[in-house]
C-alpha cells in the first residue's frame, strides 16, 4: 500500500489499511485503519488516528488526539495534540492549538497561539500566545506578542481584528473591533464595535463600545464611555465613562475629567475642562481653561486660538476670534450669556 513505517510500534493496528503514509517515531499512527496520505514524524504522533486522511503532524505528541480530521498541517511539539475532528487547520509553534477540539479552518502560527481554542473556527493568530484563551469564537484575527491573549474564562468575541503587543489582551466577549497598537485596547472585555488606533489607545477600555480612538494614549482612561471620537495624541486621554464626545487635535481634552455630547478640535482645545456638556471649542487652546480650576461649564463656543483660554464654571458664552474673552485675572472667566467678537475683545472678564 506504499506506506512508509519506522518506529516501534508505528502503525501496529490489528486493522490497519492506510495508503501512502509515512509514520516515522515511536507509537505513531498506532489506531490507524483507512487514513491514507498522512505524514507523522515524531514519537506519539498521531497516534488515535482512525481514517484522518491528508494530514502532516511534525513534533512530538502533534496531532495526537486526531481520530477522523482531514486535512491539517501541525508543526511543533505537542501542535493540535487535542484535535479530534477539526479540519482544514494550520498550527505551527510549540503546543500550538493543543486544545483545539472541532474547530476548522484556523491558523495559529507561534508558540502557545490559540492554545485554549476547543471549537472556534475561521481564526488567525500570529504570535507567542496570540488568541491564547480564544475558546469558542470565530472569524478573529490577532497578530502580535498575546494579542487578544482573553480572559482566563475563555474568550468568545467574534469578529475582532488586534494588531499589536498585547493588543486586545482582556477581551472576553467584545465583538467587531479594530484594535491596532502595541497595549491598544489592552483591558476590553466587552466592548464591541471600536476603532481603537494608537499604542496604548483605549488602554483601560472594559465595555465601552462604538468609539473611534486614533492616535498614541487616545482615550487611553476611557472604561464605559460610548460613541466617542478621540483623534490625536493624548486626545481625550484622561476622560472615563463620558460619551458622545468628539476631540480632535494633540492633547486636546488631555486630562478633561468629565461631560458629554462635547466639540473639541485643535491642539490643547478643551485640555483642562473640568466638566459639562455642550461645548464648542474650535482652534489650538480654545477653552483650554487652567488645571486648578474647579466648575462645571455648559453650552459655551470658542472659536480661535486661545478664544475662552481660562473659561471656568460659565455658561451660555460665545467668544469668537483669537484670544477673544482670555481673561487676565487668575481667577478665570465664569460669566453667563455674553456674546464676545474679536481678537483679544473680553480679555478683561
Amino acid at each position: 500500500n506504499w506506506n512508509v513505517l519506522i518506529g516501534n510500534r508505528t502503525a501496529n493496528g490489528a486493522d490497519f489499511a492506510g495508503a501512502t503514509n509515512v509514520m516515522i517515531g515511536n507509537d505513531v499512527g498506532g489506531a490507524t485503519t483507512s487514513g491514507s496520505n498522512n505524514v507523522f514524524l515524531g514519537d506519539l504522533v498521531g497516534t488515535a488516528n482512525s481514517i484522518g486522511s491528508n494530514n502532516v503532524f511534525l513534533g512530538a505528541n502533534s496531532g495526537q488526539g486526531n481520530t477522523t480530521a482531514n486535512s491539517n498541517v501541525f508543526i511543533g511539539t505537542r501542535s493540535g495534540r487535542a484535535n479530534t475532528t477539526g479540519q482544514y487547520n494550520l498550527f505551527s509553534g510549540y503546543q500550538s492549538g493543543l486544545m483545539n477540539l472541532s474547530g476548522h479552518n484556523n491558523v495559529f502560527l507561534g508558540n502557545e497561539a490559540g492554545y485554549s481554542n476547543q471549537t472556534g473556527s475561521d481564526n488567525i493568530s500570529l504570535g507567542s500566545q496570540a488568541g491564547y484563551n480564544l475558546t469558542t469564537a470565530g472569524n478573529n484575527i490577532y497578530i502580535g506578542l498575546k494579542a487578544g491573549y482573553g480572559d482566563v474564562g475563555g474568550n468568545s468575541g467574534t469578529n475582532n481584528v488586534y494588531i499589536g503587543n498585547q493588543a486586545g489582551y482582556s477581551n472576553t466577549s467584545g465583538l467587531n473591533n479594530l484594535i491596532a497598537g502595541t497595549h491598544a485596547g489592552y483591558s476590553n472585555t466587552t466592548g464591541s464595535n471600536n476603532l481603537i488606533m494608537g499604542n496604548d489607545a483605549g488602554y483601560n477600555n472594559t465595555s465601552g463600545s462604538n468609539n473611534v480612538l486614533l492616535g498614541n494614549n487616545a482615550g487611553s482612561k476611557n472604561q464605559g464611555g460610548w460613541q466617542n471620537v478621540f483623534i490625536g495624541n493624548n486626545a481625550g486621554y484622561n476622560l472615563d465613562g463620558q460619551s458622545k464626545n468628539v476631540i480632535i487635535g494633540a492633547d486636546a481634552g488631555f486630562d478633561a475629567i468629565g461631560g458629554d455630547n462635547n466639540i473639541f478640535m485643535g491642539v490643547e482645545a478643551g485640555r483642562h475642562h473640568k466638566g459639562g456638556n455642550d461645548n464648542v471649542f474650535l482652534g489650538n487652546q480654545a477653552g483650554m481653561s487652567v488645571e486648578s480650576y474647579i466648575g462645571n461649564s455648559f453650552r459655551n463656543v470658542a472659536i480661535g486660538a486661545n478664544a475662552g483660554v481660562k473659561l471656568k464654571d460659565a455658561i451660555d458664552n460665545v467668544f469668537i476670534g483669537h484670544m477673544a474673552g482670555e481673561g487676565n485675572t487668575g481667577d478665570g472667566v465664569s460669566g453667563d450669556y455674553n456674546v464676545i467678537i474679536g481678537e483679544q475683545s473680553g480679555r478683561s472678564l
